[in-house]
């Protein structure tokens, strides 16, 4: 349930975002992009959004990433109890990305305590494979690093859960606010990392339109 309710958060937010018009180098805006239909994404490689090329040029980082992620978030929010068998139709590079983009946003919103408020905290090592996979060993590095500090304290962190005082208990943790600030120090550069690994493989995100 609270990871439930932490992905209609992310959601909610992404739709706000996903309103307003990128700046872009040409004419292209985001109006170009196309969220697909339940026919055109029961395909070998469902959820991808089509755009033009040049809008797909003119998106850079997170304004790519949005636009990406949203057909993904629209499928599992009618109904989120679904959300596993939604990723489980992803393809492996669109897998890689949705962990990476949900990660990135609990962190973003509450530092890596997001990720144990809901039960994205057990998507760690599946988070840090997709980051390898998307060539930032570095950014993995650090969530191994975490992960394994949080293997030390779980009790403490299970304790702290059933009485919802997980924030008080990260505020007293030096580690925790360590690996926060190294992720948040590394974290534009993992988006243009993750921008490169999209480039790279656009036919496994995109539908061209032209």
């Amino acid at each position: 349930m609270a990871n439930s309710k932490l992905l209609m958060g992310l959601f909610v937010v992404l739709l706000l975002a996903c309103t307003e018009t990128p700046k872009t180098n040409d004419n292209s805006t985001a109006d170009n992009i196309v969220i697909p239909t339940d026919e055109k994404i029961i395909e070998d490689n469902p959820f991808r959004v089509e755009m033009s090329r040049s809008t797909f040029d003119s998106l850079h980082t997170a304004e790519l990433g949005k636009a990406i992620i949203l057909p993904i978030y629209e499928k599992i929010f009618e109904d989120v109890e679904k959300e596993q068998e939604v990723v489980e139709m992803l393809g492996e590079e669109q897998k890689a990305f949705y962990y990476f983009w949900t990660m990135d946003n609990a962190v973003s919103e509450d530092g890596f305590i997001g990720l144990f408020q809901g039960d994205l905290g057990n998507k760690i090592p599946e988070i840090s494979r997709s980051l390898k996979k998307m060539g930032d060993k570095k950014t993995a590095k650090i969530l191994d690093g975490m992960l394994e500090d949080f293997e030390k304290n779980r009790t403490a962190f299970d304790e702290h859960a059933k009485k919802g005082t997980l924030p008080q208990l990260a505020k007293k943790l030096k580690w925790f606010k360590r690996f926060s600030s190294k992720y948040f120090d590394r974290q534009a550069e993992t988006m243009e990392t993750v921008e490169a690994y999209i480039r790279k493989h656009p036919d496994k995100f995109i539908v061209f339109t032209d």
